[in-house]
């Protein structure tokens, strides 16, 4: 039984100094070479603290990557780690962003130091869906 394979191709560890055109010519790589899904962050050629881009320039760069890793056969997964509490609706702004870039799916990664940011981010499943997102929109806190 074959199994799915997910990557990601981030910039740390043994990938610092390389540049996202590099990334993102490995991430296609990886797609012609069997990988099921591809993690595209979110701020590929245009770094932002909250790995999101706003830069339409990096952002055509984005939806060309998608579509060929769409074309090498693979699914796009593409992943913001703001990793700090943000409200639903901006969390709600993302994942639009994500989605309208060619993503399959959305990962946002946020963070809760309280009770109340935790409630906040329990509601974040239900305004996605209140919002025709997907049901496989992925937060974690």
């Amino acid at each position: 039984m074959q199994k799915p394979v997910y990557v990601t191709n981030y910039r740390i560890f043994e990938n610092e100094g390389k540049t996202d055109e590099e990334l993102a010519d490995e991430l296609v790589g990886l797609a012609e070479c069997g990988a099921t899904l591809c993690d595209v962050m979110g701020d590929y050629y245009d770094r932002q603290p909250e790995e999101i881009t706003m830069d339409e320039t990096a952002i055509k760069k984005q939806m060309e990557l998608i579509d060929r890793i769409h074309k090498a056969g693979a699914e796009v997964l593409m992943s913001s780690h703001v990793l700090k509490f943000i409200p639903a609706e901006r969390v709600l702004e993302i994942a639009k962003e994500h989605e309208r870039r060619g993503a399959d799916i959305c990962k946002i990664v946020t963070g809760a130091d309280t009770m109340e940011e935790q409630i906040e981010n329990l509601r974040i499943v239900n305004l996605l869906k209140e919002n025709g997102l997907p049901s496989d929109v992925y937060c974690s806190t």
